[in-house]
């Protein structure tokens, strides 16, 4: 029983280095984030008087959710603010390397990377997770969503409840 998240953190703690995570890594939370965003920003040349922090850490946020990857997100940028974004998209994931971190969108990302990446993995967690159970799943991004997808194995039973009028992030989509 967990969260999406508790869940990606003990798939992480264990597989992580099949993408590229150190056995220890820490997670980050929201002031180390906005610490780690301003340097990126200042590394990618876009000033803070240009463009809010906040607001370039949730597009970021967003291309995660999307599991956009720098590189991808940098292709599909067809606008000055997104095209600035994926600049500091690119300096913001070497920091968090650097400083053997990831922060919560990047659980779910790499999650999902891992089990498409690694057929043995997956198939080991088909195995493993018969039955699932996904409350409150009108709250369910995309990302969460592919996560659900990859546990999902030809035996697996799925079960998902939600309740349309409880959605509380609608503006996700």
């Amino acid at each position: 029983v967990g969260t999406y998240h508790r869940f990606a953190l003990r798939l992480l703690r264990i597989y992580g280095a099949k993408v590229g995570l150190p056995r220890d890594f820490a997670i980050l939370d929201s002031s180390d984030q906005m610490t780690l965003l301003k340097r990126a920003m200042k590394s990618a040349g876009v000033p803070e008087d240009s463009f809010r922090p906040q607001a370039v850490l949730g597009a970021i946020s967003a291309a995660k959710n999307q599991l956009l990857s720098p590189a991808k997100y940098d292709r599909e940028a067809d606008e000055f603010f997104s095209k600035r974004v994926a600049k500091v998209y690119q300096h913001y994931q070497a920091a968090l390397r650097e400083a053997g971190g990831v922060d919560f969108d990047d659980m779910i990302r790499f999650s999902v990377e891992l089990l498409r990446g690694q057929e043995g993995i997956r198939r080991r967690m088909h195995n493993r997770y018969r039955y699932l159970l996904v409350d409150e799943f009108q709250d369910t991004n995309h990302a969460q969503m592919a996560l659900i997808e990859e546990l999902c194995g030809p035996h697996t039973q799925l079960t998902a409840v939600g309740d349309e009028d409880q959605g509380i992030y609608r503006w996700r989509g």
